[in-house]
């Protein structure tokens, strides 16, 4: 069983933190436990004696009134469990938390109605730390906050990391029944492969987790792994994807013929005609072989920290075929595409052939496809057909911009787009024997 002490030990050892702070040390049982060069414990005392261990025994109060100035990497709140509290400890954190810092949170996630009552009726007590958590979630949305199921509940929150959107009612009054009902999204309850992937780490590329540290699968040291690859007919906003922070290379091609380069690709091709049988001609070309590769066309909208963490988490986790999940007034013929909220990656058995992304070993599996359809209709159809890790990573939302009209047009060959989906999809269960 995953424990409070597990969780921050890894932290602390993956972020590589040295300074923590423990509100609420209590036995000191999972103070002890904690690993790392500098540790102060607030704790007022009570009946076992922790004078030796306690560095400030007052309240949590007094010691943000007392030392406020003071700052460390990781803090640990687990003090009075009652939810004005617990609130004020996390605001005082907040304060205190060095950049790129953490705050652990305990028992937000109680297990029956009787062991979340203030005040205190039973020994297993959670107290309504729940309650200040939803109040903070709702009131500074900003902030990436999110729990893991084990151990009562073990919250974390990461200023500079993503938030997490919820749909739900953020009502910290709501009654606990309520709260039972939808925790999943209020909290919101994530796995402990969402905690690495929403931290920015890297998780386990199967998924199995034995040793959390040890084990955390790496990308290759190189400068820009991955490669963009994007249609264009003007310079448009793509552009925006030639910020020096990205981890990726960028190759053009402009679909009209026109030969006019843009400046800052690392490749510009001037091949005309259709994204998919342009890319089969123009990537022998390119003789870089990249880990990723995204296939982006010119009207999705991305940040290139988005992408940049879009790259990461699907080379990760081993995914062979992945895409980024949809903003929710983005243009979507399937809607499933569109972000979930509580979700970080889920599985899929389908990505659309307008935002791609292939593992060179999903690439190496799919690519001989690209020039079986004019339109690209019909591709990422057959393409579940040759690989089997595919995922949608609602960590990372792109935004499509425009309608999709594609569908009803005549090609060179005679046919429309939407004819073309079940010739491409009968040729491969062929090919397959399916």
């Amino acid at each position: 069983m995953v424990t409070r002490t597990d969780i921050i030990n890894a932290l602390i050892q993956q972020f590589g933190y040295s300074s923590y702070l423990e509100i609420g040390v209590g036995n000191g049982q999972n103070y002890e436990a904690i690993t790392i060069p500098h540790k102060e414990g607030v704790d007022p005392g009570g009946e076992e004696d922790w004078d030796g261990r306690i560095t400030y025994k007052m309240t949590s109060d007094e010691f943000f009134a007392a030392h406020g100035g003071k700052r460390y990497d990781l803090i640990f709140i687990d003090g009075l469990h009652h939810a004005e509290y617990v609130e004020r400890d996390i605001l005082n954190a907040l304060k205190s938390i060095n950049e790129g810092g953490i705050i652990v949170c305990h028992d937000l996630n109680p297990g029956t109605e009787l062991m979340q009552r203030v005040p205190r009726e039973t020994a297993g007590w959670t107290g309504d730390c729940w309650r200040a958590w939803i109040k903070i979630r709702a009131e500074r949305p900003e902030l990436p906050m999110f729990v893991l199921e084990p151990d009562y509940g073990v919250g974390v929150i990461y200023p500079a990391g993503q938030p997490i959107s919820c749909e739900a009612r953020l009502d910290h009054t709501m009654p606990f029944l309520e709260f039972v009902r939808k925790k999943q999204q209020l909290l919101p309850l994530v796995t402990v492969d969402d905690l690495w992937l929403r931290l920015g780490c890297l998780a386990v590329a199967d998924y199995e987790v034995p040793n959390w540290v040890a084990n955390l699968a790496t990308l290759p040291d190189a400068a820009r792994p991955f490669l963009v690859y994007c249609p264009v007919d003007h310079a448009d906003f793509v552009t925006d994807l030639l910020s020096e922070e990205r981890n990726f290379d960028v190759a053009f091609n402009d679909y009209t013929g026109n030969s006019e380069p843009i400046p800052g690709a690392e490749w510009f091709f001037s091949e005309k005609g259709h994204k998919w049988p342009c890319a089969a001609r123009n990537l022998p070309k390119i003789p870089v072989k990249y880990q990723a590769y995204a296939f982006w066309d010119n009207d999705i909208e991305i940040s290139v920290p988005d992408l940049n963490q879009l790259f990461n988490i699907g080379t990760s986790l081993g995914l062979q075929l992945y895409q980024a999940s949809l903003t929710h007034e983005s243009i979507a013929i399937h809607p499933r595409f569109k972000t979930q909220p509580g979700s970080l990656v889920r599985a899929t058995d389908f990505v659309e052939i307008m935002m791609p992304v292939f593992s060179r070993e999903g690439l190496e599996a799919c690519g001989h496809t690209f020039t079986d359809s004019e339109s690209g209709y019909g591709l990422d159809n057959v393409w579940p057909m040759y690989v089997d890790r595919l995922g949608v990573v609602d960590a990372i939302q792109a935004k499509h911009l425009r309608p999709i009209n594609s569908g009803g047009w005549k090609l060179e060959n005679g046919l429309t787009a939407g004819d073309e989906v079940a010739i491409v999809i009968d040729k491969h269960r062929k090919i397959l024997g399916l």
